[in-house]
């Protein structure tokens, strides 16, 4: 009986040393899993605050996308377009004695013929025009003094294409640089004109008017006392 008692206490003390190691085994292991569990939150919580520190926030809103400034297209600078030469009356010429005027034809027809001569010769020059003057056009005229007799005074005669023929006496040359010809409505051609010594603006209108007059005057009849004379 009593090595009956001995055994079952010795196998009780047995189970209870058995009982008591598994326990301690049961705590160590939860200690290490309880440690293992922080570590890994602790490990999760570094990462996590490393990956937002190198991630940017996003924007609560999307920035706009600029917009491209359009590159401006050059404008081409227009080539100028020269200007024409104009026409001349006479033989183109240098010197002192060279005469240039800026002619327009206004008279309202084409001149076929432009001559010139002493106011005191009979015998008008050559046709001056290599070819018709056209109404309206403007050419420059090249007059030498030193081959006309007198050298003052000229007498200018045209031609128009309508068959007409008109001339100017005692012809300004030396008192202008430029002027228009012009036909009146009594069929007389004259020069409009500025004046190179006074500078205002005249014309030979009333002289041809007043040439013409004296050229239809009849003749003077003898006076009384001639008569009585006679």
């Amino acid at each position: 009986m009593k090595i009956r008692k001995m055994v079952i206490c010795v196998t009780l003390a047995g189970l209870l040393a058995s009982a008591m190691t598994g326990c301690s085994a049961v705590k160590k292991y939860a200690t290490a899993d309880s440690v293992s569990t922080d570590d890994a939150k602790t490990t999760v919580s570094v990462r996590t605050d490393t990956a937002s520190a190198d991630i940017p926030a996003a924007s609560s809103a999307a920035e706009p996308t600029p917009t491209a400034t359009p590159t401006p297209t050059a404008t081409p600078t227009p080539t100028p377009t020269p200007t024409e030469a104009p026409k001349i009356i006479g033989t183109q010429a240098q010197g002192e004695s060279v005469i240039t005027i800026e002619l327009t034809n206004g008279t309202g027809e084409d001149i076929t013929e432009f001559n010139i001569k002493d106011w005191n010769q009979p015998d008008w020059g050559g046709n001056m025009l290599a070819d018709t003057w056209k109404a309206g056009e403007t050419r420059m005229l090249y007059l030498d003094t030193s081959a006309y007799a007198n050298g003052t005074k000229w007498n200018v005669r045209v031609a128009t294409s309508d068959g007409g023929k008109y001339s100017i006496t005692n012809y300004p040359f030396t008192d202008m640089k430029s002027g228009t010809f012009e036909i009146s409505d009594d069929h007389l051609l004259y020069v409009a004109y500025t004046s190179a010594s006074s500078g205002t603006q005249t014309s030979t209108l009333e002289a041809e008017q007043s040439y013409r007059k004296a050229a239809e005057a009849p003749a003077s009849q003898p006076t009384a006392s001639s008569q009585a004379a006679q």
